[in-house]
């Protein structure tokens, strides 16, 4: 009987974590039944900080109480018991907190516009950074009111519609990204900042700005260096904005404008507020890319043309053309 599918709380390896409680649960493969379990947990100096010792169960699931360290990365293990005695120990898995309110050095940053009705173009942030080192570990946190796309070096980091919806005056989750394998010598942090579930159209009554009329992005990497030197790009008044970028307005009910013709001057500066709730880690994955469709094209009684993707969805289309040069 072997231990498989370790999870904590409900997610596989999650990274940048700040929970209190922990569920860890597993299943197994061959045998007839478990008989005890054992969880283990150990920080990364490889300490015990967790043992259920001998659990004499069938149940695949145990819940702990322990506290974290920020930025720590824990290893876990299940070791199972068959109905013979038996037993076999789990491959490890593993989970890494993220940092707690008081470990944020960044700034809460914005435009110096806000919108009333009128849809606004995407904001656009940027930084350009050096490193001097090897980096051992990076760790991008981010979180925003609105919706943020997140680039270091050009290439967008996963995930869709961060950082999600919630009822943003009592609380804001972040997402952590491991930003390790991104970073050269010379860098570029941006951000594309929208008006997602803060201040795009929701509800019943198509309402705008529900929640406020200023975006907002909240961003933190963190690089360590192999020599146990540190160093964090953080946003701040520093950051470079503009809004000429190629999404002229995005909107969940009413989709996206985008003029590809145009790149972000990023010839303004970022500015410095504020917002009342300390950002705590998401508590899901998020929201990713999960199937690609190839769809029909169907032409309509007035002659129109029309893209049956065979199934109703969320998501965006993606073409190519050709043009005269």
């Amino acid at each position: 009987m072997k231990p498989i599918r370790l999870q904590l709380n409900h997610r596989n390896n999650p990274l940048g974590i700040d929970d209190r409680k922990f569920r860890f649960t597993w299943n197994v493969d061959g045998g007839i039944t478990q008989s005890a379990y054992r969880v283990i947990v150990r920080n990364s100096k490889n300490e015990v900080v967790y043992d259920t010792q001998k659990v004499f169960s069938s149940s695949m699931n145990c819940t702990a109480d322990f506290k974290l360290l920020s930025r720590e990365r824990y290893c876990w293990s299940v070791t199972v018991w068959d109905e013979n005695g038996v037993s076999r120990e789990s491959e490890d898995a593993w989970f890494e907190a993220g940092i707690f309110p008081d470990d944020w050095s960044a700034k809460w940053i914005t435009s110096s516009l806000t919108a009333d009705k009128e849809r606004l173009p995407a904001d656009y942030f940027k930084k350009d950074f050096k490193i001097n080192g090897k980096v051992k570990k990076a760790r991008l946190y981010a979180t925003a009111l609105g919706t943020y796309t997140a680039y270091i070096n050009g290439t967008r980091l996963p995930g869709v519609l961060a950082p999600g919806t919630t009822e943003y005056a009592q609380r804001i989750h972040y997402q952590t990204y491991d930003a390790t394998d991104l970073l050269g010598k010379e860098n570029r942090l941006a951000f594309t900042l929208t008006d997602g579930w803060y201040m795009g159209k929701i509800c019943f009554g198509n309402e705008y700005n529900r929640y406020g009329n200023q975006r907002k992005l909240l961003a933190q990497l963190e690089i360590e260096y192999t020599d146990g030197r540190t160093q964090v790009v953080a946003t701040d008044e520093t950051f470079d904005w503009s809004n000429d970028g190629p999404v002229r307005y995005a909107d969940l009910k009413d989709g996206e404008l985008f003029d590809s013709r145009l790149v972000p001057s990023y010839s303004g500066k970022a500015k410095v507020t504020c917002h009342t709730a300390a950002p705590s880690a998401s508590a899901c994955d998020g929201i990713f890319e999960a199937e690609h469709f190839t769809p029909k094209l169907l032409k309509t009684p007035s002659g129109k043309s029309v893209l049956d993707f065979g199934q109703n969805l969320a998501g965006y289309v993606r073409f190519k053309i050709k043009g005269l040069k």
